[in-house]
């Protein structure tokens, strides 16, 4: 599990200077909602190879979120998370808002924020077979300019 970690941990260092030069003052909704957008491409996929892309893309978006909440992807890794994709989206896209409502505020919003982006990674990496999709994908997007 220590090289699964370290990989994910070289994308979540990789990516914050990739993500300030791309998308400056990205707030950390932003990350949250590409998880959704990816699932429904994960939805929608046609074949494996699709499939793997939308994971892949998934935990990208996972690590931008532990970036932008100031996890640290390391201090989490586990296999024997297996949660269903859609229930972890479900319950991050739940506490997220509940603590931008600053409502129900005798829920843990950000240690719950926190264990579902990990049972949502670890998953993810699970259904991968490791993290070898994961880095392929990101050493595509890090190419990615988005700056005009």
């Amino acid at each position: 599990m220590d090289n699964i970690a370290n990989s994910l941990r070289v994308i979540q260092n990789e990516l914050i200077p990739w993500q300030t030069h791309n998308f400056p003052g990205r707030e950390a909704w932003q990350p949250i909602m590409g998880l959704a957008e990816e699932f429904g491409e994960y939805f929608g996929s046609k074949n494996d190879e699709e499939k793997n892309d939308a994971l892949a893309d998934i935990v990208i978006f996972a690590l931008d979120a532990c970036n932008a909440m100031g996890y640290d992807v390391r201090e989490f890794i586990s296999d024997d998370y297996d949660y269903p994709i859609p229930l972890s989206i479900g319950w991050i896209n739940h506490h997220f808002l509940k603590r931008e409502q600053g409502i129900r505020q005798t829920e843990n919003h950000y240690y719950e924020i926190r264990i579902w982006l990990f049972r949502l990674i670890a998953t993810c990496v699970k259904s991968l077979g490791g993290t070898e999709i994961i880095s392929k994908t990101w050493n595509e997007v890090k190419c990615r300019d988005w700056r005009p």
